[in-house]
């Protein structure tokens, strides 16, 4: 199980520390609760309601265990029964929810520019940061344009077929990248990456010009450019902020689009510099932002938004 003393401290899958043990019980809440975690892709594997019995047989307890852990979530408030005996997400989870953005000012200036951004280009813009192998959605302004994305809040979304998880991935080592996706390029449009050197190339792309972006790769005709939040901003793990919207959208649109999310690259720069001006951060934040930044001080205007769906373009993104 590891060293109790936790000491024997590993990176895990997801390029964040993790100590060399666990504790049974927490893990089983946490196999429980992600019952409750809607799936962009097999939507049939989650339920926002179910019963005890559905339960116990998704996770191969027996009901007298399956009804002790549902009756102690209930009684703290992470789980509410219904009158016909389905259980639900409570009350508590969305107090830590609120908590959770509330507490960091970073938080709910990304926010804030995320929804100003909504409001100028029409389009869907989302905040997503990884956890468990796929984006979860943390935050999302849906737009107002005939095609759009439309993910849940809690929503988790496949990082290979959207800007936003392009974007996630350009922030890890090639070998974490190719051990999160192995296996799980599932082809959801007609230009999805399928292959890990298609996959690759995209985030190579990512890093060298600090945008990532797709077209028809999470849903046919569906566009999405982001931006990499560095980690620290949503959690210790990486996170993005996307638009998407449809491929029509007239090129000022995705122009507005684009030079949005540089501004907030260039906004974050400048307040991590503000913050702490340990010279190690801030070189890791100038090389995660370097091209942005580059263009957006020097007026460059990007080519015209029908290129996004140009092989080593970054992805697009349901979740952005």
């Amino acid at each position: 199980m590891g060293d109790r003393t936790g000491r024997n401290v590993r990176p895990d899958r997801e390029g964040t520390p993790s100590r060399g043990f666990r504790v049974p019980t927490v893990q089983k809440l946490g196999s429980l609760l992600e019952l409750f975690i809607p799936d962009a892709v097999d939507r049939n594997n989650t339920c926002s309601h179910r019963r005890l019995q559905d339960i116990a047989r998704h996770l191969g307890w027996d009901d007298g265990t399956t009804h002790r852990f549902l009756v102690s979530l209930t009684e703290i408030g992470l789980l509410e029964r219904s009158i016909d005996d389905r259980f639900s997400l409570g009350i508590f989870a969305v107090q830590l929810a609120s908590v959770y953005i509330a507490t960091d000012r970073r938080r709910g200036t990304i926010i804030e520019k995320m929804e100003e951004l909504g409001v100028r280009t029409r389009l869907t813009v989302e905040i997503g940061a990884l956890h468990g192998g796929a984006m979860v959605v943390i935050a999302s302004k849906h737009g107002s344009t005939p095609l759009m994305s439309r993910s849940m809040l809690g929503e988790r979304v496949p990082l290979h077929a959207t800007a936003g998880g392009k974007a996630i991935l350009s922030q890890l080592a090639d070998v974490v990248v190719e051990e999160l996706c192995r296996g799980k390029l599932a082809s959801l449009a007609s230009n999805t990456r399928t292959a890990m050197p298609s996959l690759m190339q995209d985030i190579h792309g990512i890093r060298a010009n600090g945008l990532s972006r797709t077209l028809s790769e999470y849903a046919e005709g569906l566009c999405s450019v982001a931006i990499p939040l560095p980690r620290g901003c949503f959690g210790n793990c990486p996170a993005a902020l996307a638009c998407s919207g449809p491929a029509a959208l007239p090129e000022s649109g995705w122009e507005i689009a684009e030079e949005g999310l540089r501004d907030i690259a260039a906004c974050l720069h400048d307040g991590a510099a503000a913050a702490d001006g340990a010279e190690a951060h801030e070189e890791t934040i100038r090389d995660m932002y370097g091209p942005a930044l580059r263009e957006a001080s020097s007026g460059v205007r990007r080519a015209p938004h029908s290129r996004m769906g140009s092989r080593g373009a970054g992805g697009e993104s349901e979740i952005s």
